[in-house]
């Protein structure tokens, strides 16, 4: 049924996330992709403490493997919450000006995204129950680590990643040429070229034309 297919969604996004990260050369998608994956592992190790089993398995609509009988907290709400959470806080503080003429198109493009997000964590976190793979306090337990995780992944973001990560990384990763974009009311955005500059540089190079 539809569900079990919204039930899948995390390995969807990781999918996603990771193709964009690679083909794009898109090192603020891999630091996303990063926190989601962090986000889920920990869950993991929660539950190998916890150790509190999942619902009825006579109540499961699909077969739960031995390995996995452990379910507080839920990966999938965990992982899902983490995404929505840190692109909402993503479109607040880091989308630019959206004052002028185009002002409506870019409040639609910087909200879409969030959006679509939280809907579909909300449709994973219930199909999750519905499918009877978590009770709901696992599933509620899952949203809240995920959604403290995506806090603090976004402050280390601001923090660390725009102004000392990410340019070191660009420097390490710079004969894939491999970037961060930014937005021009980003913290460290004076002191980096923009994208078209740094493409330019690099093609200049590729051809053996090297900076004074």
């Amino acid at each position: 049924e539809l569900l079990a297919f919204f039930s899948l969604l995390p390995v969807l996004y990781t999918v996603c996330l990771a193709t964009h990260a690679v083909f794009g050369r898109d090192l603020r998608v891999a630091f996303v992709l990063v926190g989601g994956v962090l986000t889920s592992g920990l869950c993991t190790i929660l539950k190998m403490i916890i150790q509190e089993p999942r619902p009825n398995k006579d109540l499961l609509l699909l077969v739960v493997p031995n390995s996995q009988v452990h379910g507080m907290p839920s990966n999938h709400s965990s992982y899902m919450t983490f995404i929505a959470v840190f692109s909402i806080l993503f479109a607040i503080r880091r989308c630019g000006n959206m004052e002028g003429p185009s002002a409506f198109v870019k409040q639609t493009k910087r909200w879409l995204v969030p959006t679509v997000c939280t809907f579909t964590a909300i449709i994973c976190c219930y199909s999750r129950i519905h499918l009877g793979y978590h009770t709901n306090s696992q599933v509620g337990v899952g949203a809240i680590f995920g959604w403290i995780m995506a806090i603090i992944w976004y402050t280390l973001y601001e923090r660390y990643y725009i102004t000392q990560w990410a340019p070191a990384l660009e420097q390490l990763l710079n004969v894939w040429d491999f970037r961060s974009p930014h937005e021009s009311n980003d913290i460290g955005y004076a002191v980096k070229k923009s994208l078209d500059a740094r493409r330019k540089i690099f093609k200049q190079r590729q051809n053996g034309w090297k900076r004074e």
